[in-house]
């Protein structure tokens, strides 16, 4: 499958999977990535996706606990798949992202990036806001557009920032 970012026009053929096993991998990723690149636009942006360009990731707290939610889900069924029963591809596919799903994990909670790390969002929110600026993929009214929904959506988001942060670093 090779883990990679899809819009919505980009999806309309994908190649047909080789088992069973590799069907339901490329199901369970294909709907993940979905649900991620809606739920962290600036990731999305970084992936190829412009689908989310006028939004920034949401740092409300049941948005992270959601986030973490959904991890937790996709990584728990794609672990019920045999990685002996996947294609090559998939085989490293799989690695790269139960790899990701548990960092994320990790980060999330026990590292607790959201109430330590003030540093992190930041960088996400700068990251959005770069990755419109120096975008050459699309013309500049669609990026002004994006940039402009992002630069409205920076006050809540250090906002959140400000209510999830109870331990930083001093």
């Amino acid at each position: 499958m090779q883990i990679a970012a899809r819009s919505s026009a980009d999806q309309a053929d994908p190649p047909p999977p080789s088992s069973g096993a590799d069907a339901r991998f490329e199901e369970l990723t294909t709907e993940f990535l979905a649900a991620q690149y809606a739920a962290r636009p600036v990731m999305a942006t970084a992936m190829g996706v412009s689908d989310y360009d006028a939004h920034l990731d949401d740092f409300n707290r049941f948005a992270i606990r959601d986030d973490g939610q959904r991890v937790r889900a996709y990584l728990h069924a794609i672990d019920k798949i045999s990685l002996s029963t996947l294609a090559f591809e998939n085989r490293l596919d799989y690695r790269m992202a139960r790899s990701d799903a548990q960092m994320t994990l990790i980060a999330l909670e026990q590292r607790r990036w959201p109430e330590r790390n003030p540093l992190r969002y930041l960088e996400i929110i700068f990251a959005g806001l770069f990755s419109l600026l120096d975008g050459e993929k699309d013309s500049l009214e669609p990026r002004a557009v994006g940039l402009l929904g992002r630069l409205k959506a920076v006050p809540d988001a250090l906002a959140d920032a400000c209510r999830n942060l109870k331990a930083p670093p001093r």
